[in-house]
């Protein structure tokens, strides 16, 4: 009877290239897994597709496949079979013949696990676990190498920028950022005269730059500060290959209560575009101002960060920074910059609202 069965099921060979044709599946029968193959394709239930997919992804009865094991796969989790829902997190997790995507990976265990999947609520407590601890470990990094307080609103008291940025650190809060900072980081000397730091005016800012002690250890692999002689301070530091932009992100936002908005290069570029234009316009004093605060409004906060024509990606956030009349002159400012070389970057300081 099952020897019948399989016959009737790979002698529908017209059938099943219609159903092939009307679903797009190319899928040419393979001897070693035409049982697997023709109830995925006929019968086309969730449990037959994973196991199909299986079949690809494990490779015992036929060399792996990846990409097949994932067009099963899916097939078979967007109709909510939640083994199907973990191998794929798994394989976004570890980036097992997928690009690595946590995000994706976390969001297919949620969905397993609210189908009762152990597994996958397993997996997510201990994916749960693992970000406490990044978390965790964040806290315990020195204040300034994540930007702590630079939404402060208080101008009496220096945001931590500020705090670096000047040779005589005085105030027990002030060495304790410093003492900490010194334990993983190792200053460069202060006084040194750094040529490719100069500014507009040609002056070379009072420059603090720091390098990690155990570059495998560290989150950044140099720290910069730089204080413009009152025209303002800035912060930047170079994240080292390897870490989780999106972690830090999140953990930043969750700190401080805030929300990055992401700029892509195609809107960078548009907006260096118009504001060359404006700059170069003869427009009167009145019709440039309004000018320049709509193309502020249009690309909220991101005129507050340098840019150097090599930046993918940019999220930023700021805060106004209220002075004793009650006025925001200024604004405190922080954003993560991907370069177009793949180099992320955290910067963050003062500039005029």
């Amino acid at each position: 009877m099952k020897n019948m069965m399989m016959g009737l099921l790979l002698s529908s060979s017209v059938l099943i290239t219609q159903t092939v044709f009307a679903e797009n599946i190319h899928e040419p029968i393979i001897p070693a897994i035409a049982g697997l193959q023709s109830k995925a394709l006929l019968l086309g239930f969730a449990k037959n597709q994973y196991e199909l997919g299986m079949a690809y992804y494990e490779g015992k009865s036929i060399p792996r496949n990846i990409p097949k094991a994932v067009e099963w796969l899916n097939r078979a989790s967007v109709k909510n079979y939640a083994p199907a829902k973990v191998t794929l997190a798994k394989m976004n997790l570890n980036g097992d013949g997928v690009t690595r995507n946590p995000q994706l990976a976390k969001q297919l265990l949620l969905q397993a696990a609210q189908k009762g999947n152990e597994e996958a609520q397993a997996m997510l407590v201990t994916l749960n676990t693992a970000e406490q601890k990044k978390q965790q470990q964040y806290s315990k990094l020195d204040s300034a190498l994540l930007c702590q307080n630079w939404n402060t609103q208080n101008t009496q008291e220096s945001p931590f920028y500020n705090q670096l940025a000047v040779r005589e650190i005085t105030g027990n809060a002030h060495k304790a950022i410093e003492t900490s900072l010194k334990q993983s980081y190792t200053e460069q000397n202060q006084y040194k005269y750094y040529p490719e730091y100069k500014d507009s005016e040609g002056d070379t800012p009072d420059m603090r730059i720091f390098t990690p002690k155990s570059p495998n250890a560290a989150l950044f692999s140099k720290i910069e500060t730089a204080n413009h002689y009152g025209y303002g301070a800035k912060y930047q530091a170079i994240f080292r290959a390897g870490v989780d932009l999106e972690a830090v992100k999140q953990f930043i936002e969750q700190r401080d209560g805030v929300r990055f908005t992401v700029f892509n290069q195609s809107q960078i570029k548009q907006f260096s575009a118009e504001q060359k234009k404006l700059q170069s316009s003869d427009l009167d004093y009145e019709p440039m101002l309004s000018a320049n605060n709509a193309l502020k409004r249009k690309y909220n906060g991101l005129h507050f960060v340098h840019l150097d024509g090599n930046v993918k990606q940019i999220s930023v956030s700021f805060k106004p920074r209220v002075e004793e009349d009650g006025q925001a002159y200024f604004v405190n400012y922080i954003a993560l910059l991907t370069k177009n070389n793949g180099t992320h970057v955290l910067t963050c300081g003062v500039s005029e609202a």
